[in-house]
């Protein structure tokens, strides 16, 4: 940003992320753990431990379903899978380590939630909790399914590391004499299936339902799918753009979103795909991959790194409301995830972890497990015209609805940064923003930075102002 001598650098809202040269001035180019809405900026949600769970073994995968009467939580963790039929309730075992295949990979269909593990697809029933799998009712084979989705009113199931990596298998029909019932999730006629990637026989890695088609990744080119029955499927090419892996693709309020193979984050709206993570790329060339996966909750895209070996998480995550980056970094390693409410109630997202723990966000909580989360915003460069210009104070206006303090150091241009001053707010009751002014000591330069850092929770900064104080002014 660029002002001219009379002129007070003003920044009326904040912004998430952007690493590149062409950040906005409110936008920060590094930090964690903050949101922002409507331009006002917060610490992030804390998360808690989730009391009065038995499980011994990592755990691989969260699931849950809510509707009207049921809200279920379903938990693997090794060889067993537990289930609660409302959190708080007796978690009872549905598989005592006799769980077999892949982690499960969920979705609903009809009155069941699927869990496909690659040689089973289990259908548990939500209105009862029974646990059965998936069989075909003419005596024929079901395939080996790694990954479902609904679309059409169908079931389609794929196997990337199986036998038939490239095939797509759909569902049959219940059948009554001469008449058509519907679709059975128990019939698996063998000729059932679509060769999408033809001769290379290339593995499908994801299949997204997208209203009138099925978006389908491999790893290197995308595929659409249309049609209505076995007798109009078809299918197209859809562009020369892959997914990284399995678990990277998520459904994102009106988008598909997953992390590709260049290690860019991808949108697709229903035209081309295109990337959306240019703010936070350098970032991302330095993460660890090993165990990367993706959440959705809300409108937001949560690409997630555990660091196992030094036992943090750092998440990535795209607001598609505000189009803003946030890093948020947890004192602990997520593997899974799921969004979980019961009926009417805001919903919140449940974390597995390594340490056989279920960990949940609440909006109420400025802790991370008891630790206190550092919340931290660069702003900078900020650039005077003028070099006999300098800065003696700043003003931060925000809404105390807590009390907090925050830490801020500056420097200019390639100078090291100053002591850090502090800056107080106080929830006075009255949800009414406040101006705080704060001196600065000899900050005086063309390219301005300014880094903030807290331990408390922030709740919420509004805009910032450094006036400019021209030579021979005081």
């Amino acid at each position: 940003m660029s002002v001219n001598e009379a002129s007070a650098i003003s920044i009326q809202q904040f912004g998430g992320i952007n690493h590149t040269h062409t950040r906005q001035p409110g936008e920060s180019s590094n930090g964690q753990n903050f949101v922002i809405k409507n331009g006002a900026l917060r610490t992030r949600e804390g998360v808690e431990l989730v009391s009065g769970t038995p499980f011994t073994n990592e755990i691989s995968s969260v699931h849950s379903v809510t509707t009207a009467s049921y809200h279920p939580i379903l938990v693997s963790e090794g060889a067993n899978l537990w289930h609660t039929r409302d959190l708080g309730f007796e978690w009872t075992k549905l598989k005592d380590g006799t769980l077999t295949g892949n982690k499960p990979y969920s979705t609903v269909y009809q009155d069941y939630l699927l869990l496909a593990t690659g040689p089973y697809v289990y259908a548990y029933e939500i209105s009862s909790g029974a646990l059965s799998f998936l069989i075909d009712e003419e005596g024929g084979d079901v395939p080996s399914m790694e990954f479902v989705a609904v679309w059409r009113g169908r079931i389609w199931g794929w196997a990337p590391h199986y036998t038939y990596p490239n095939k797509l298998w759909f569902n049959g029909y219940v059948d009554d004499e001469d008449y058509t019932l519907g679709y059975s999730k128990d019939s698996w006629p063998a000729d059932f299936y679509l060769n999408v990637t033809g001769n290379s026989g290339e593995p499908i890695i994801s299949c997204t339902p997208f209203g009138t088609h099925l978006y389908i990744l491999t790893r290197s080119r995308a595929f659409r799918l249309y049609g209505y029955d076995e007798d109009d499927f078809e299918y197209s090419d859809a562009g020369a753009v892959g997914v990284y892996d399995v678990f990277c693709t998520a459904t994102v309020g009106d988008a598909i979103m997953w992390l590709g193979p260049d290690k860019k984050v991808y949108e697709y709206t229903g035209t081309s795909a295109v990337s959306v993570s240019a703010s936070i790329d350098e970032f991302l060339e330095d993460e660890i991959y090993t165990h990367v996966w993706v959440h959705n909750t809300g409108n937001q895209f949560w690409l997630v790194f555990p660091h196992v070996s030094t036992g943090i998480t750092n998440a990535y995550v795209y607001d598609r409301d505000e189009e803003a980056w946030y890093i948020f970094v947890y004192p602990t390693v997520l593997k899974c995830a799921c969004a979980y409410s019961s009926f009417l109630s805001t919903p919140e997202t449940y974390f597995g972890t390594d340490d056989y723990t279920l960990v949940r966000t609440d909006d109420g909580l400025s802790t991370d497990l008891g630790e206190a989360i550092t919340t931290e915003f660069y702003i900078g460069p900020l650039t005077l015209n003028n070099r006999a210009a300098k800065y003696r104070h700043l003003l931060l206006e925000g809404e105390a609805r807590n009390d907090f303090d925050i830490d801020v150091y500056t420097h200019a241009d390639e100078s090291n940064e100053a002591n850090p001053v502090t800056i107080s707010f106080n929830d006075d009751f009255s949800s009414e923003a406040v101006t705080k002014k704060v001196y600065l000591e000899g900050l005086r330069g063309r390219n301005i930075y300014l880094r903030f850092n807290t331990t408390d929770k922030i709740c919420e900064l509004h805009s910032m102002t450094l006036p400019v104080l021209l030579k021979g002014l005081r």
